[in-house]
């Protein structure tokens, strides 16, 4: 009860938590216990929403339960997974709907971290806050670090030639050859 209260959340999503989290949960099953929880019950699904909801299933990289197109969870889920993407959503309440679920997801996150570290999770912990990353980010986190640099692909594309793929290696080159070889680059 202390870290639901901690969080105000519902003491629901925390017993959640408890039966669905173990040592060895993925990024994805945590995107899933995140999105099933009582913070988003009253997420609405308006008229017709359904069907824009199953064209959006077909877009996002992970795989939603197609017979509940109707359910919050499941559009809060597609809702994450189209952020993580950038994704273009079909209507406009769809971005009003993401910014709702987005300003309780750090919230819910915390406190996933909480129950994961109390259990001695560290896999399930570090997924937890790959998940957080994630949201904050706008991003997967399979995705390359270069993307927060706002880049376009074609950049990023330039770079992974170079031997270039993350933030790291682009920090480690020298400074005098990193203007020599992309100065051009970067100015167009």
């Amino acid at each position: 009860g202390r870290i639901a209260s901690y969080y105000y959340l519902h003491y629901t999503t925390v017993e959640l938590f408890h039966t669905r989290l173990s040592a060895n949960t993925t990024v994805e099953e945590l995107l899933c216990v995140l999105c099933d929880t009582a913070e988003y019950d009253d997420l609405p699904v308006r008229h017709n929403e359904d069907m824009l909801n199953r064209d959006l299933a077909e877009q996002v990289e992970w795989k939603v339960e197609m017979s509940s197109m109707d359910s919050p969870h499941t559009k809060a889920n597609l809702l994450l997974q189209a952020h993580f993407s950038g994704l273009k959503f079909p209507i406009s309440d769809y971005y009003t709907d993401l910014k709702s679920v987005l300003d309780q997801a750090v919230r819910i996150l915390q406190a996933m971290v909480d129950v994961c570290a109390d259990g001695g999770w560290l896999f399930t912990t570090l997924n937890s806050i790959a998940l957080m990353q994630m949201i904050i980010q706008g991003h997967w986190h399979t995705d390359s670090s270069l993307v927060q640099l706002d880049f376009s692909q074609k950049i990023i594309d330039l770079f992974a030639r170079q031997s270039i793929s993350c933030l790291p290696e682009l920090l480690a080159l020298p400074r005098d050859k990193l203007r020599s070889q992309f100065s051009g680059m970067l100015n167009k």
